[in-house]
């Protein structure tokens, strides 16, 4: 993965864990996984070789989809009291 592409997939990746962090319902999930993954990229942003941005991006890949179905659960019980 040349340099450019492996850019546009990283930003392309933290666009879309703030957009999935932004679909809870309750403010404290949203949040932290907002502000986790905010600090994760910042401190993470002078990656250089190619395996280390590798590492991170299947990290935080697999962290997406916990972030999509976690959404998905707080949404369906949001509105439910006991």
């Amino acid at each position: 993965m040349s340099q450019t592409q492996s850019k546009k997939a990283v930003l392309r990746l933290y666009r879309d864990i703030l957009k999935s962090s932004n679909q809870f319902q309750a403010s404290n999930f949203r949040q932290y996984f907002y502000n986790r993954a905010k600090y994760d990229f910042h401190i993470n942003r002078n990656l250089n070789q190619n395996e280390e941005v590798s590492k991170f991006l299947t990290h935080w890949k697999k962290q997406l989809q916990i972030i999509k179905r976690q959404a998905l659960i707080n949404g369906m019980y949001s509105n439910f009291h006991v």
